[in-house]
């Protein structure tokens, strides 16, 4: 059995889904927090994510990072929705993100 931490950041939120995956394939979830902090709201009027909104989002990765390390989950993927990709700083907000948490799996 394998331990998996899915991370998703949306347009309105960022979730996180523990699962344990089962040798069979199935897997089967542990545990789930949702974060609701809206990023894609400042995308209206405006081209780009702002570091308020990109620290909040640090800030729950943070906390998901130290779930994994407590719970020895020792892969994690996140992915982030196409809505994002519209600002100008994504592939910057996507750095912090990988360089702060060594999270590679990040698309």
């Amino acid at each position: 059995m394998n331990k998996i931490g899915v991370i998703y950041i949306g347009a309105n939120s960022v979730k996180f889904t523990l699962m344990n995956v089962l040798d069979s394939g199935y897997y089967k979830i542990i545990d789930e927090a949702s974060s609701d902090i809206k990023l894609a709201q400042d995308l209206i009027g405006n081209d780009q994510i702002s570091e308020q909104k990109i620290n909040e989002t640090l800030s729950n990765f943070r906390s998901f990072k130290s779930l994994c390390k407590i719970l020895d989950v020792q892969d994690i993927v996140a992915v982030a929705t196409c809505t994002l990709t519209k600002a100008n700083n994504y592939e910057y907000f996507l750095h912090l993100i990988k360089k702060k948490f060594t999270i590679e799996n990040l698309k």
